[in-house]
């Protein structure tokens, strides 16, 4: 962003990714509509990365979508 108020504007949309997500819910409870949305979106993998972690499963690909996220955002 070039001046402060176009930040602030990109974080207020943000601030809202991890209600529609995996973060409260598993996504499989979801109506069909949301769970296509809750499915892609950035905080899903991160949670479902940070999930695996905690509970000592397996990783699957969720880290690189979770980075694949992060970077995207970044730019």
């Amino acid at each position: 962003a070039r001046t402060p108020e176009g930040a602030s504007g990109f974080t207020f949309f943000l601030m809202f990714l991890p209600y529609p997500s995996s973060a409260f819910v598993p996504i499989e409870t979801m109506p069909t509509w949301l769970h296509a949305f809750a499915e892609h979106q950035p905080v899903t993998p991160l949670i479902e990365s940070l999930r695996a972690l905690l509970l000592d499963e397996p990783l699957g690909s969720a880290p690189w979508a979770a980075l694949a996220w992060c970077g995207g955002i970044l730019l």
